[in-house]
């Protein structure tokens, strides 16, 4: 069921390298007004509003669904609070009118090398430039954080496949590591 609605890959980068490409493909974006929509990061108390909006359930959420690190949640009450105790980052583009929605997993160490952290991303929404300003906003928040290199799996609408990957590749000189 993931597959068809979401597009997953992995990038695997170093945080030292990626934050100075991140700031220059921002400062970049930011100077063309159109491009840039300044992510906004939801507080517990806007996550279960935003995020069981008829709105975001209707035409954000993939299938009606809450994609979560390849877990399906059902909008319902209770999903938004059980994943809120997770420290995930969440992000919209609009908290009223939400046409994109990201979760962003706290990095957590994975034994593929020493000091890899593996990095989670679901963005939801079809609008290009902002599904691409989430994916840009939830890897500034965690690498502040970090050091060293880091996996970092990226779920989005199949339809923005190639944008993705061309922005990937020229914008932050990164190369999918897999494709699923």
């Amino acid at each position: 069921m993931l597959s068809f609605f979401q597009k997953i890959f992995t990038v695997q980068f170093e945080t030292e390298t990626i934050i100075l490409r991140l700031e220059a493909a921002i400062n970049q974006l930011k100077e063309s007004v159109a491009e840039w929509v300044d992510p906004i990061l939801l507080g517990a108390t806007d996550v279960k509003r935003v995020f069981l909006s008829p709105k975001a359930v209707e035409e954000v959420l993939p299938g009606k669904t809450i994609i979560q690190d390849w877990a399906p949640y059902k909008p319902l009450e209770s999903n938004p609070e059980k994943l809120v105790r997770q420290e995930l980052i969440w992000m919209v583009d609009d908290k009223e009118e939400p046409r994109i929605i990201s979760l962003g997993t706290a990095p957590y160490r994975v034994p593929f090398g020493t000091g890899y952290h593996l990095l989670n991303i679901d963005i939801f929404g079809k609008h290009f430039p902002r599904v691409r300003n989430q994916f840009l906003a939830q890897i500034q928040q965690r690498t502040s954080t970090l050091k060293g290199p880091v996996y970092c799996v990226l779920s989005f609408e199949s339809s923005m496949w190639h944008d993705m990957l061309s922005f990937c590749q020229t914008a932050l000189g990164l190369h999918i590591d897999r494709e699923h």
